[in-house]
């Protein structure tokens, strides 16, 4: 996980945490709804794993898995063989 960095980004009642690597944007996570957006698959398990930890030590809630219209982390899992 090391090289990545989370900035997190606040306005008019959203919350997005922005994960990047060295030079490129790996993707965000928004900790309220669940969405994300995933733009190196490659790289999901660490993506998650600095997502997760930013929503955590920023207070963030996290909507319960299952609950939101994007496919939580155990099933981005089982598409893309990762063991989590």
């Amino acid at each position: 996980m090391s090289g990545l960095s989370v900035r997190v980004w606040r306005r008019y009642g959203q919350v997005r945490l922005y994960v990047s690597a060295g030079d490129g944007e790996i993707g965000w996570y928004d900790p309220r709804t669940g969405r994300f957006l995933l733009t190196e698959p490659e790289m999901a398990a660490e993506f998650w794993a600095a997502a997760l930890a930013e929503s955590d030590a920023t207070g963030g809630q996290r909507r319960p898995a299952g609950t939101c219209c994007t496919p939580c982390p155990s099933v981005i899992a089982a598409r893309t063989s990762i063991t989590w």
